[in-house]
């Protein structure tokens, strides 16, 4: 346990809705000075979300991994 750091988890894949990385940052960041994200999927989604993080103006750390 860290004070003040929230950790939220997003699964997507198997029937599960693809994560709206926009919207997303959007309501975490409501109320927050920095932010940091890590993203895991394939290299659309991972670039998409880079580019969301950058767009935002909050996003402090950014962090990456492609999976299969």
């Amino acid at each position: 346990r860290i004070p003040n750091l929230e950790v939220q988890i997003h699964l997507t894949g198997n029937g599960r809705p693809r994560l709206d990385v926009e919207k997303t940052l959007a309501d975490v960041r409501e109320g927050e000075k920095k932010t940091w994200v890590y993203l895991s999927g394939p290299n659309p989604f991972i670039q998409a979300g880079e580019a969301a993080c950058k767009a935002s103006g909050v996003v402090e750390w950014f962090g990456a991994r492609w999976s299969i």
